[in-house]
């Protein structure tokens, strides 16, 4: 009698654990004690270049507490199991000529449960890497500038990613290829510690490539990258700007960016503002490599 009443008494204290499992509309902290075995504590940051939803409950529809911004600093504390998908529309990128081959792309992940200033909530871990995301902004500028004695050296601009992570270089090297049309072909290289390597070449006509590879986590890292370009280059603030002093590339003053080209297919997308320039994103295995070429 004792016996049957134990095991009674056992099966009545496990049906709510259970019932955690089954489903996700109960408190979170409940939530956490089922799945102490998923804990974990790493430093993840926002990839998402609107910034991602800091939600309640890990649901596309549960209230969001608020918006993290693109690039901040989370700690994961657990993941779940059930996958959420999130889409990425490409057709909002209006252009003079699209060819979309793939006009939308999936992905498909989990809600994990972080730390954000000091609070506790949910949000898609589709869009949090281990890695800060790609400085988009300095990756549109050329290093290559024009002194006030009309020489050209090699300086990136103060909040550049080379500048910005100039500690953190593992190798930089610069090359002299002959003479072009007009003056010396020149590069440099720049290889990182994270894996990221900057490559900067003139023709020594009128030809600037800057090419950068990225290291991904995830296949689907490619399409939040030419997602975030294309966010980057057409937000309303964001200018187009020419050679001088201050650089070469897509910045903040001059001309409003107008996409005369856009292409996306399975690993590789074209962006271009004009015949003279254009920006090529391929992925690579784990790599995502992005070229811009500019006239000058």
């Amino acid at each position: 009698m004792r016996l049957v009443f134990f095991l009674n008494f056992l099966f009545l204290i496990s049906v709510p654990f259970s019932g955690i499992s089954q489903g996700w509309k109960d408190h979170k902290t409940s939530w956490i004690k089922e799945n102490t075995h998923n804990k974990t504590s790493d430093i993840l940051y926002v990839w998402s270049f609107s910034g991602l939803n800091f939600r309640q409950n890990p649901d596309n529809n549960a209230k969001i507490l608020e918006v993290i911004p693109h690039g901040e600093k989370t700690t994961l504390l657990n993941k779940e199991t059930k996958h959420h998908q999130i889409l990425l529309d490409f057709t909002e990128f209006k252009s003079k000529n699209n060819n979309l081959i793939l006009s939308s792309y999936k992905i498909r992940d989990v809600y994990c449960f972080i730390k954000y200033k000091e609070k506790d909530g949910f949000a898609y871990l589709g869009l949090l890497k281990k890695t800060p995301p790609p400085d988009i902004k300095s990756m549109l500028f050329f290093s290559r500038k024009l002194t006030k004695d009309n020489k050209y050296i090699w300086e990136p601009k103060k909040n550049s990613y080379e500048n910005i992570n100039k500690n953190k270089l593992a190798f930089k090297k610069e090359f002299e290829h002959g003479q072009g049309k007009v003056g010396q072909a020149v590069s440099i290289k720049r290889k990182y510690f994270n894996g990221v390597t900057i490559e900067e070449s003139y023709d020594g006509g009128h030809q600037l490539i800057k090419t950068i590879e990225i290291p991904i986590e995830q296949d689907q890292d490619f399409y939040i990258i030419v997602y975030n370009f294309l966010k980057k280059i057409t937000d309303a603030n964001y200018r187009y700007s020419g050679a001088g002093e201050t650089g070469y590339g897509y910045g903040l003053y001059g001309d409003r960016v107008v996409l005369s080209f856009f292409s996306l297919e399975v690993d590789r997308a074209h962006i271009s503002r004009s015949g003279w320039d254009s920006i090529t994103i391929t992925k690579q295995d784990k790599l995502v490599i992005v070229e811009f070429v500019a006239g000058c």
